[in-house]
């Protein structure tokens, strides 16, 4: 899936993915690592590097639903993941 960088990227190698960047998502069998391309490389980065993080006051409502968004917004179970196989926001931050 295609996507924004929501803050810069610094990744270990020096390479800088500047804010607002378009950058292709997959997803891993990991819940806190994606894989990225720019500018026709991939990189294994945080999932928390792409996409911002929900508030602490949106995090409490989840626990108390049925269910959370995943990393693109979708809404899942808990412990579940979307069609893009991105994982919700609670196996993210660790919460599950």
């Amino acid at each position: 899936m295609k996507t924004y960088t929501h803050k810069e990227i610094k990744l270990k190698n020096g390479v800088v993915i500047p804010k607002d960047t378009e950058i292709e998502v997959s997803f891993l069998k990991s819940d806190t690592a994606c894989e990225i391309t720019y500018d026709d490389n991939k990189y294994i980065v945080r999932i928390t590097s792409v996409f911002e993080k929900p508030d602490m006051e949106t995090i409490e409502d989840w626990v108390n639903d049925s269910g959370c968004e995943s990393v693109t917004g979708e809404w899942v179970e808990h412990d579940g993941r979307d069609k893009y196989n991105a994982p919700s926001w609670m196996m993210v931050l660790g919460i599950i």
